[in-house]
């Protein structure tokens, strides 16, 4: 089957990384929601769920998955946008798995912080200079509005490389399999967690300054010592405890 190049399907087809990567998952007797499975090679390895949503938006895909399938009761093929599947209408908080195309990684990420309620974790097999933006800690070069807006919502670590030798077509770059455990709610109200991504995009978007030369009227007001970060500190130095405690100050 033509792979289309519209959907950038690219499968991981190495028996072996496809073991380690269920190795170091957790879906067992779980309800599981599998982005993009493509022709099902993960599939056989996520039917050791309590319930496996299988969401597909290429439709010669769920048909080989409805063949491949079909005397399996617990999944399910949906063909549709994982981006437009709302995982609150299963019933139950889920696990999310997915090989995700490379040039809507952002969109995914986003995709599930705004699901994050109905899910317990989420694990993303993602281009590996993603996923150290994603895992990135202050000081490190991918550290950045990406990774405080995540990390606010979610516990995240790396688990697993993956050559880009094992995927068919291989892509140009390799992979990390990262893991999103989301937190419990109510670290911050909600009117204040919006009011933290907007500091984190004014922050960040001048990355190459000293916080205080972005935040002028707040250095001056002092609000930089009672948070305890130096004025002279780059966006990229300030930790997310950082950031909360300044958000709390600057009210």
């Amino acid at each position: 089957m033509r792979l289309k190049k519209s959907l950038s399907q690219v499968f991981l087809t190495n028996r072996s990384y496809l073991e380690k990567i269920f190795r170091a998952i957790d879906v067992k007797d779980k309800i599981v929601v599998e982005g993009g499975p493509g022709s099902g090679r993960m599939t056989e390895y996520l039917l050791s769920a309590k319930k496996l949503f299988c969401v597909e938006l290429d439709e010669r895909m769920c048909i080989l998955l409805k063949e491949k399938f079909n005397n399996k009761p617990n999944i399910a093929i949906i063909q549709e946008d994982i981006l437009n599947f709302d995982i609150s209408t299963l019933g139950e908080k889920a696990v999310f798995y997915s090989n995700i195309p490379y040039s809507i990684s952002k969109k995914i990420v986003e995709y599930l912080i705004a699901q994050r309620r109905c899910l317990s974790c989420a694990y993303i097999l993602c281009q590996k200079e993603f996923a150290a933006k994603l895992t990135a800690k202050p000081g490190d070069d991918g550290y950045g509005f990406l990774a405080c807006s995540l990390q606010y919502y979610a516990d995240v670590r790396k688990l697993l490389d993956v050559p880009r030798v094992v995927f068919s077509p291989p892509p140009n770059v390799d992979s990390t399999l990262v893991e999103l455990v989301f937190k419990a709610d109510g670290l911050l109200p909600i009117e204040d967690e919006a009011r933290l991504i907007r500091l984190f995009a004014r922050a960040f978007t001048h990355q190459r300054k000293q916080i205080g030369t972005i935040f002028p009227h707040e250095a001056a007001s002092g609000a930089f010592v009672a948070a305890g970060i130096d004025h002279k500190t780059r966006p990229g130095e300030i930790s997310l405890a950082q950031y909360i405690a300044l958000l709390k100050i600057i009210k």
